[in-house]
């Protein structure tokens, strides 16, 4: 995620200024980003299957979910898309089902709860931004039918919608907790609140 960002800075300010080259660098470092964040996804939950000691559903927080060819770029992007939200969500099912077995976590950690708005949120973003991006690129690609990027970008806001409707209940329940425990320490856990209020206020 942190490489993603210095990926994203670079398109941005770099490009323009550097010219043609660094368009292909760019996409260098993006292609090692994607296959990283892969090989994480992928290789992580199962590690945690079958190697990590047994784990008592208590102790469970919502850190756990911290874990310049065009066409293709999108079609990748959308792959990763694929890989990352629905397993993020998956996660965020055991969550909840440790805050109603458990309760909120004690205030040491409280700030965790606002950690599930964050992928929600990305999600919802990122796949706004793709449906942008399929709608530009698939008409020039003559890869599917001329329509087809109108119909990814429909679907993409749709869906972006729900996303950023389920993000706004776990919103909900971060600052019913943070409401409820009044105060609470401050602690290097508070950087849980830029990652998720970020790309929230992004939408």
């Amino acid at each position: 995620m942190s490489f993603a960002t210095i990926v994203n800075m670079f398109c941005f300010v770099c490009i323009p200024a550097w010219g043609e080259w660094s368009k292909n660098f760019a996409w260098g470092m993006w292609i090692f980003d994607a296959v990283l964040s892969v090989i994480t996804a992928l290789s992580l939950p199962f590690l945690l299957m079958a190697h990590a000691g047994e784990t008592q559903l208590s102790s469970m927080t919502a850190v756990w979910l911290l874990p310049i060819h065009a066409l293709w770029t999108v079609i990748v992007s959308y792959a990763l898309w694929g890989i990352g939200l629905p397993l993020a969500m998956m996660v965020m099912v055991i969550y909840l089902q440790r805050l109603n077995l458990h309760r909120i976590p004690p205030k040491a950690v409280i700030v965790t709860v606002f950690l599930p708005p964050g992928p929600l949120s990305q999600g919802s973003f990122g796949i706004l931004e793709l449906g942008k991006a399929a709608r530009t690129i698939f008409p020039q690609a003559h890869t599917l039918q001329p329509s087809s990027g109108d119909v990814f970008y429909t679907v993409g806001f749709l869906v972006a919608l729900i996303l950023w409707a389920f993000a706004l209940v776990w919103l909900f329940f971060a600052l019913a907790s943070i409401v409820r425990c009044k105060s609470f320490p401050f602690n290097i856990g508070w950087w849980g609140f830029t990652f998720p209020l970020g790309v929230f206020v992004q939408l």
